[in-house]
């Protein structure tokens, strides 16, 4: 199109020019008429010039406004089919990326967008590879400004990948190459296959991941260690126990990712291995002291690390299952052991019973039944057993018999001493193992029980627990037996004395 022109390009009327113009655009207009200015001078007045040399300067002045159309009329064209780039408007996008069940990269751009232009050549170039793969198409936002609020495109070119809910977009924010697009492309066409091959099962354990941090949040309680410099030596050195410490800030976005992931590591090992966290804005003496150069960062500390030079780096995957591995394996190497607890009060038995896990609670003779020896003799079968079955879902405690007797009657464990039940709070089942108290056999029940190979019974709520005294790891005290031998050295006295009378 021509605009109207009235004596001169400087009487252009602007403010009629179609909005695809941009400021690159006006700039070159601007020195077109610049040029047009110098060269009028130079002719001087067109009342005196022949009519021939008129006619040349109309002639002038129409190759002029051509060659301003020339400039601006291009830009249109950033694609074409050929391109393998499909070419949307609001209707298209509608009836084909909203309705397929494909993965789609959109392009957002304006045909003025200097960017935009230097992203043609590369995009074109991947969508020529993901071609027959994943659908490329691009939008001019100038014809179609609906899409700019929609998806909120704050600038050109915005790229979009529609997975498999289409109203959820993810904004591509890696390097504008051929590759870089068609890797983004691939990765999120494998996030859609694994996720229907999963049938939502990822899904699930992410809301279920969502829903049990907020349940920890909701009570105040966490399976992570909060640390400071002032509690750093005495809880993690020379303890006896394998750590694993992070080092975060709050403000640090990869640390925000990883702190559900390490909170149910740390309820994974839960009794074996401990989890701590140090918040290295506030505690400076300890991030100084082990080199802290980034965050988030995870130090390594065995049962007998003293210092620095003891501490090793986790580079493992930062998930929860990547981290109990590492974790259980580190056990494993570098010592410490399973405490397993004696479950004195309710909040003993809750803090092994609550959760994803099943709680394997054994009942052991009562001290004067054996004494220290055939305690210890119990207590070490069940650690045997905790070893064949790391990380597996199972945490353990033991009682005393005759401490619970509620419990006991609840859970069936009125056979005899020792006995053992597995019960999943979750679920409200128990099942209790009637075969012989060795690890192997636990074990053995254990996997049956994990596979639901054992029968499992159903219960409404755990009976009230009685808080009662720990055992102190001595043995048995004999004074109440002494005292029984002397009731018996009395009564023999008595009959003694009661035969004399009769004979006398």
């Amino acid at each position: 199109m021509i605009w109207p022109v009235k004596g001169s390009l400087s009487m252009i009327e602007v403010h009629r020019l179609p909005p695809l113009i941009g400021p690159s655009d006006f700039q070159q207009i601007a020195a077109l008429h610049v040029a047009l200015s110098s060269s009028r001078k130079t002719i001087g007045s067109f009342s005196h010039l022949p009519r021939t040399p008129q006619r040349a300067v109309r002639g002038m002045r129409l190759l002029s406004c051509i060659a301003v159309t020339s400039l601006l009329t291009p830009v249109r064209a950033l694609y074409s089919e050929e391109d393998h780039v499909k070419i949307l408007d609001d209707e298209d996008f509608r009836e084909q990326v909203q309705q397929d069940s494909g993965v789609w990269l959109v392009e957002f751009y304006a045909p003025w967008c200097g960017h935009c232009k230097e992203l043609a050549p590369e995009y074109k170039k991947a969508a020529k590879a993901l071609a027959g793969v994943v659908n490329v198409a691009a939008i001019d936002c100038q014809e179609n400004e609906g899409f700019v609020q929609e998806f909120a495109v704050t600038g050109y070119p915005a790229i979009m990948i529609f997975g498999e809910d289409k109203t959820k977009p993810t904004l591509f924010d890696g390097d504008r190459t051929a590759k870089g697009i068609v890797e983004a492309a691939l990765t999120a066409s494998r996030r859609v296959v694994k996720a229907r091959l999963d049938d939502g099962t990822e899904e699930k354990k992410r809301k279920s991941r969502s829903e049990a941090k907020k349940k920890r949040k909701a009570s105040g309680k966490s399976s992570v260690v909060q640390l400071t410099d002032a509690t750093f030596d005495g809880m993690v050195l020379n303890s006896g126990d394998v750590w694993l410490v992070e080092f975060y800030a709050p403000w640090c976005g990869h640390c925000k990712a990883l702190a559900p992931e390490w909170e149910q590591a740390a309820s994974n090992l839960k009794g074996s291995v401990k989890l701590g966290a140090l918040e290295a804005t506030v505690n400076e003496e300890k991030t100084t002291e082990y080199g802290i150069q980034g965050f988030p960062s995870i130090k390594v500390f065995g049962p007998n690390a003293m210092g620095p030079a003891d501490a090793q780096d986790y580079t493992g995957e930062r998930t929860a299952s990547a981290i109990t591995d590492f974790a259980l394996t580190a056990l494993e190497t570098m010592g410490g052991g399973y405490q397993i607890k004696e479950l004195v009060s309710e909040d003993a038995v809750a803090d092994i019973c609550n959760g994803r896990s099943s709680c394997v609670i054994s009942v052991l003779p009562h001290i004067t039944e054996g004494g220290k020896r055939a305690r210890d003799g119990f207590i070490k079968t069940l650690e045997d057993a905790v070893k064949l079955v790391l990380g597996k879902p199972f945490k353990f405690g033991w009682m005393q018999g005759g401490d619970q007797v509620d419990f006991e009657n609840r859970f069936e464990l009125t056979f005899g001493y020792p006995s053992l039940v597995a019960i999943n709070l979750d679920r409200k089942r128990f099942v209790v193992q009637r075969g012989a108290f060795i690890a192997e056999a636990i074990s053995e029940f254990l996997q049956d029980v994990m596979q639901g190979r054992e029968s499992t019974v159903g219960f409404d709520e755990l009976p009230a627990i009685k808080t009662v005294k720990p055992w102190d790891g001595e043995d048995v005290q004999l004074d109440a037996i002494e005292e029984d031998d002397d009731d018996d050295d009395i009564m023999s006295e008595i009959l003694a004395n009661a035969v004399k009378k009769e004979e006398l």
